[in-house]
């Protein structure tokens, strides 16, 4: 093998290990950044609302997403995840959506918040009557 192709493959790999594609597994998952929510400010009580969450994968290895909801009360934390699968993968930060489906029993006003509440999350009411 040439060295221009060997350096090539050892740049290749370590910016692959570097952006975070490739793991024991093939697939690395972890928590994508949300930047948006589009929420409606009201719905009724035991119909499904649609809330469409915007966020962002950390590089072009990000390949589907799902959220994680989590009831305390009136209070509502959506968590989002991505799973990267192994691969090549350009260092560009990748925009996507995905639609949760929030559904309450009761009327009242539910706090919402998406994202990591360690770093940055973004807010959103919704009054259900």
């Amino acid at each position: 093998m040439s060295q221009k192709i060997t350096t090539l493959f050892i740049l290749a790999v370590l910016i692959s290990y570097q952006t975070g594609c490739i793991t024991d597994s093939n697939t690395d998952i972890s928590r994508v950044d949300v930047y948006d929510v589009d929420a409606p400010d009201t719905a009724g009580v035991n119909t499904d609302i649609p809330v469409l969450i915007k966020f962002y994968y950390w590089n072009s290895c990000g390949e589907s997403a799902w959220s994680v909801e989590q009831r305390n009360g009136r209070n509502i934390h959506v968590d989002v995840y991505g799973s990267y699968n192994q691969g090549i993968c350009l260092g560009v930060i990748v925009e996507d959506s995905l639609t949760y489906i929030f559904r309450a029993s009761s009327a009242g006003k539910y706090y919402m918040t998406f994202g990591d509440p360690a770093n940055e999350f973004v807010s959103d009411t919704i009054i259900i009557r």
